[in-house]
């Protein structure tokens, strides 16, 4: 019974957001603001490919092995 009232409530989720200023470390003239999304737990960080366009900085292409919490094991894509 308490996991049937659990499904239909509404949940409200918090995540670390802020907008911050995103520069291209070779060229400080470009630049933009844009919505961070912080993961603490995380050991790299990435932005788009648009805010790359945008400070005109290569794109590079990686296996990432993400893992959803409650996963039995990683899964792997393309960024």
């Amino acid at each position: 019974m308490e996991q049937e009232l659990s499904r239909k409530k509404k949940q409200t989720v918090l995540l670390m957001c802020r907008d911050i200023p995103v520069i291209n470390p070779e060229n400080p003239a470009r630049f933009c603001e844009e919505l961070a999304f912080f993961d603490t737990e995380s050991q790299r960080s990435f932005v788009t490919e648009r805010i790359a366009k945008k400070l005109g900085v290569k794109v590079q292409e990686e296996i990432l092995s993400i893992a959803a919490f409650g996963a039995s094991s990683p899964i792997d894509r393309k960024s």
